[in-house]
């Protein structure tokens, strides 16, 4: 009858308690989220301050980040604190100053293009004959383009060839480089011009432009 009673007692008090279950009944760190209704029966007082991460964050309670505004691309800068202005640069892991320097090679190109000169080399050519030169560049220098002239007085001549040349005579093939210009006259007898110029001799020329 005793354990019986004991045994009503508690069923009866449980039944009536359902409800009201307090922290003194609930043992310390032995709840878990599954025993929590939808996940949603925590609020921001039950927490301690930055313990949450990850998706228990709602980002739209989140102000702005200090200075967020200012960059284009997080990503893109290797620091962002390290950079004067984000939007002024297009890369910033590609470039070591933007802003002192437009291009290394660039400054070299340019450096040589102000100091372009010419070589020149004069022939002459025999009536009835062609003849021709290479003109090359100083050592140090390229050879960048060239041209020939046939004569500036007679004009019973024509130029045969103009072309640039490998190793003094040899043009050269695709991909490959050139070392000088190479220029060839035929100097024409009157009856090959239809003219009466007589027998002449051509006083020609050719040029390399040279960089460097």
């Amino acid at each position: 009858m005793v354990a019986l009673t004991v045994a009503l007692g508690g069923t009866a008090w449980a039944a009536i308690h359902a409800n009201s279950v307090g922290s003194l009944q609930v043992k310390n760190n032995s709840l878990k989220s599954i025993d929590l209704k939808d996940h949603r029966a925590v609020k921001d007082v039950d927490v301690v301050s930055n313990s949450l991460t990850g998706n228990a964050i709602n980002e739209g309670t989140l102000g702005v980040v200090p200075n967020a505004t200012h960059a284009s691309s997080a990503d893109s800068a290797t620091s962002a604190t390290s950079a004067t202005s984000a939007t002024s640069a297009t890369s910033a892991d590609t470039a070591t100053n933007a802003g002192h320097a437009t291009s290394a090679d660039s400054a070299t190109t340019a450096a040589k293009l102000a100091n372009l000169t010419v070589s020149r080399a004069d022939f002459t050519v025999a009536n009835g004959v062609d003849n021709g030169i290479t003109a090359t560049c100083p050592a140090g220098q390229q050879v960048i383009t060239g041209g020939v002239r046939n004569d500036d007085l007679d004009t019973d001549g024509y130029v045969e060839l103009s072309r640039p040349v490998l190793g003094g005579t040899e043009g050269p093939t695709n991909g490959q480089g050139f070392d000088g210009w190479r220029g060839f006259v035929f100097n024409q007898t009157d009856a090959e011009s239809g003219q009466a110029f007589g027998a002449n001799t051509l006083q020609a020329t050719v040029w390399a432009v040279c960089a460097g």
